[in-house]
């Protein structure tokens, strides 16, 4: 089944569905934007993970584990600025 399809056939607010498209923790609904916010931090890490590896031109091996830790915290404090700034 598409994204499309499960938005179609979802039962949610046009709001619900807005945050959800646009990533943005405001959908109305406490578990909704929960989700949201997890999206957020997997997407970021994920990002900071890449950015951590791609930077490692030397050849030698990477401490896997530091990596991790280190993209997590990057998203967190990343969704805590996001957050002081949507909420003003």
């Amino acid at each position: 089944m598409k994204m499309d399809d499960l938005f179609t056939n979802a039962n949610l607010s046009d709001r619900a569905k807005a945050a959800i498209a646009l990533q943005v923790p405001d959908s109305g609904e406490a578990w909704l934007d929960d989700m949201i916010r997890q999206a957020i931090i997997k997407e970021t890490a994920k990002e900071a993970m890449q950015a951590f590896i791609s930077k490692n031109d030397t050849g030698l091996s990477i401490n896997t584990e530091k990596v991790l830790v280190k993209s997590f915290q990057i998203a967190d404090a990343f969704l805590q600025q996001f957050e002081k700034k949507r909420l003003g």
